[in-house]
């Protein structure tokens, strides 16, 4: 049909273009002849209204004013409408071979938008260059000015096309392993799984949703569609219903209608979309920043450790045989670190409100770069599965030297994928922008001052009824809802979603070859199915364990594997201390001037002898035991915080109420053992899938709108934790119990047991009352209870 469409515009234009380059027989003329009777009849020509014969054979004109609708350049509006139409059906056509991708379908989209961009221009400074300055004026009822203005988007939405074919982007403007998590909708606060909630969010039967009001507004286009016939008063009618639709999508994208205070600074209105995206982009960079300092930080903890060696040169990383020289292997991390670095800092914030953002998205540096770190991502992901299956030599706390290169290397890696939003952000801002000026366009075109041209225009027609633009509205609200849907299906069984259903087969990629709200709900249904079907075959099992801040995180142990004690140098004194009075002097100098205990740490690691995280082992081969396969989908259900020790029993006080915050980017161990590479033994492919962790809300922007959605890069929640000097609650199911239940925190379940960034607060003082003193705590628990799947 596009096709169609395409070769009835060209046809309609080409008498036209080529009267310009007709010389009429007289070839010594220049320019031709026929571009010259072009250019001094079209200004007088003037459009007369469609007419109808009555029961005599005598025409009248469908209005009861039979002049001219306009008084020149009929023809040249024409033109401007038809290269219009060609540059919206391209772009169309081109989309819908960008997602079939069968065959030759990708190349001949990218060749496809490449022809209708030159077309296009070429055409528009043609006939632009005919009447220099002697064009009718803005509000003239020809409609020139709009239609002129629609040519200018449809070369813009080609130039972003092509931007987003090169980056091999999806349609929609997000990136395939964009993740939408959803702790709970206000009306299901049940479901545990993203999936689950997005599922009954998106229930069809319920036409107040968005799937649900799509199906209804396909039914009402297609009867609208074969019955409107349309007298003027309707038309104006229809022009003014699909203004409101429209104005409706630019306020959740800029935050203000037309002409409001803020409209024209698109971004800086918070909760808006665009303000969201700009955001995003910040915060990708401020993560990397920060990610600098903590990594510096973590190596002046690894020179401490070292200097109790013998030399720097004693200590090595060693993976199998094959051992490096630590200070070669921290080099790399921070030579990954200065790459994401440059990048981020290379663009300006300040330019992404305006224009200059189709420039920067298409810049090649930022092009190539996005590729080149995918591929450097997969490469540190596979360094980091093999870190954990390396061996320290030549440093007597061997176990704190690999969790703070742990550290390191996940930060490191964070960095990388920080960057690499930073660029997928950029592209969806662009998208934003370009949505933004496309519906301004349709708008004007919409004036309903033209109405009564567009019903007498016997060349003209109504392209979209208000039924039929709501229906295109609500189809991309829903199919961008289903996509999300998709992502949470990926994520709850960490597997790619593909199912056989009905003769074809479904994926995540579906969703953008869908037409229409009927063939999203089969989408939706077969999801349904799919899940159920995995639900049956995958066994959940719950786990118990739990981390000592000092122990596992900062490496305080009290006793070393002889039983013989272990004594910490200070680094501010130089003095030795034992476990737990060194632990307390860093808390100290982790306190802020409001008496807050302020400590970072990561999950992304195993704990020896427990459940938490647990990876395949390897046999002296360094192949995968069989019979110790590890585990998968690994995610919390609860957590709670326990802060033992010698408290003064006089405060009174079983608990005090901090804080936890997730970030950073969290892990899950896919379903199969990764592959260790045969010439690189520092690396193991495909152990990992990294997830964004940010956290989704909704909230309202303004009494009179209904509340739309926003993120925050990290999710924190309050915290209650326990003070006691009772003995520590090992990990056994049955005394999950003994735990008071009212310190439970429910809010990070569904995330992943692992992320490179956790922050826990931790008051001393609240209005003047002291709640903890820092010289009566030895320590700090933190409790998982989570489920995870044996590896099959």
């Amino acid at each position: 049909w596009y096709e169609s469409a395409l070769e009835i515009c060209v046809n309609a234009l080409q008498p036209y273009l080529s009267l310009l380059n007709n010389d009429l027989g007289h070839p010594q003329i220049e320019p031709p002849q026929g571009h010259q009777i072009f250019q001094s009849e079209v200004p007088g020509r003037a459009l007369m209204p469609a007419t109808y014969l009555d029961t005599g054979g005598d025409p009248h004109p469908v209005i009861e004013d039979g002049g001219p609708l306009f008084n020149g350049f009929k023809d040249l509006v024409l033109l401007f409408d038809l290269l219009r139409d060609h540059g919206r059906a391209s772009a169309t056509l081109s989309r819908l071979q960008w997602a079939r991708d069968e065959g030759g379908d990708r190349s001949s989209a990218r060749e496809r938008v490449g022809d209708a961009l030159r077309f296009l221009q070429l055409h528009r400074d043609l006939l632009l260059g005919i009447f220099p300055g002697n064009l009718p004026p803005e509000n003239d009822p020809s409609g020139l000015a709009q239609a002129i203005a629609a040519v200018e988007q449809s070369v813009t939405e080609l130039n972003e096309l092509r931007q987003l074919f090169h980056g091999n982007q999806n349609i929609l403007g997000f990136e395939d392993d964009f993740l939408m998590l959803v702790q709970e909708f206000q009306d299901q606060p049940q479901f545990f799984d993203s999936f689950n909630s997005i599922k009954a969010w998106m229930d069809p039967a319920f036409s107040s949703r968005q799937l649900g009001y799509a199906l209804e507004r396909l039914d009402q286009a297609r009867g609208s569609y074969s019955e409107f016939r349309g007298n003027q008063d309707e038309i104006r009618e229809q022009f003014e219903g699909s203004t409101v639709t429209f104005d409706f999508r630019l306020f959740e994208i800029v935050g203000a209608n037309r002409g409001q205070p803020g409209y024209d600074q698109p971004g800086s209105i918070a909760g808006s979309e665009l303000w969201q995206q700009i955001e995003s982009i910040k915060a990708a960079q401020l993560n990397i920043r920060r990610n600098q300092t903590n990594i510096a930080n973590l190596w002046a903890q690894i020179l401490i450790e070292i200097n109790k060696a013998n030399s720097l040169a004693d200590a090595y990383i060693r993976h199998g045989e094959v051992q490096a020289e630590l200070t070669e292997y921290v080099g790399h991390i921070n030579a990954v670190q200065g790459a994401s670095q440059a990048l981020a800092d290379g663009l300006s914030i300040e330019k992404l409100a305006t224009g200059a953002i189709f420039g920067i998205v298409a810049n090649a540096a930022v092009q190539g770069a996005g590729e080149e770190l995918k591929g450097q991502i997969e490469a540190e992901k596979e360094r980091l599965a093999g870190l954990h299956e390396a061996e320290i030599v030549g440093i007597e706390s061997r176990a704190v030297v690999r969790t703070l290169l742990l550290e390191m290397n996940t930060l490191a890696l964070e960095s990388q994928e920080a960057a690499l939003l930073f660029r997928q952000e950029l592209g969806r801002l662009a998208a934003l922008h370009r949505e933004k000026a496309n519906i301004e366009r349709r708008i004007d075109e919409r004036n309903t001052d033209l109405a009564g041209r567009f019903f007498a225009d016997p060349v003209h027609r109504v392209q979209s009824l208000h039924d039929t633009v709501e229906a295109h509205v609500s189809f991309a609200d829903a199919r961008k809802w289903v996509f999300f849907m998709a992502r949470a299906l990926d994520y709850k069984w960490n597997t790619p979603f593909v199912r056989s259903s009905g003769g074809r087969l479904w994926s995540t990629d579906t969703v953008f070859k869908l037409r229409n709200a009927e063939e999203l709900q089969r989408m939706y249904q077969v999801m349904v199915d799919h899940d159920g079907l995995i639900e049956g075959t995958r066994r959940k099992d719950d786990y118990f364990d739990w981390f000592s801040v000092r122990e596992d995180f900062l490496g305080f142990r009290r006793v070393n594997d002889q039983g013989d004690p272990l004594f910490y140098r200070d680094p501010v004194t130089g003095g030795d201390l034992d476990a737990v009075t060194a632990f307390r002097r860093h808390l100290e100098r982790r306190t802020d001037s409001l008496g807050q205990i302020r400590i970072e740490f990561s999950t992304i690691r195993e704990l020896p002898g427990g459940t938490f995280l647990r990876g395949a082992r390897l046999l002296p081969n360094g192949e995968v035991d069989p019979e110790q396969r590890g585990l998968y989908l690994d995610k919390i259900r609860w957590m709670k915080v326990r802060l033992p020790g010698n408290h003064n029993p006089n405060r009174n006080r079983s608990f005090i109420t901090g804080a936890l915050t997730y970030s950073g980017t969290s892990y899950i161990r896919n379903e199969a053992p990764g592959l260790r590479d045969p010439d690189r033994a520092d690396r193991i492919s495909n152990e990992w899938t990294p997830y964004s962790t940010r956290y989704w809300f909704q909230s309202s922007t303004r009494p009179d709108r209904p509340p739309v959605w926003q993120f925050r890069e990290a999710f924190s929640a309050p915290a209650q934790m326990w003070l006691t000097s009772d003995p520590r609650q090992e990990g056994s199911s049955g005394q999950i119990d003994v735990l008071p239940s009212v310190q439970q925190i429910d809010a990070f379940k569904e995330r992943s047991v692992a992320t490179s960034e956790w922050r826990m607060i931790i008051p001393t003082v609240d209005n003047n009352t002291t709640l903890l003193d820092i010289d009566e705590l030895d320590d700090i628990e933190i409790y998982f209870y989570h489920y995870a799947v044996i590896r099959p």
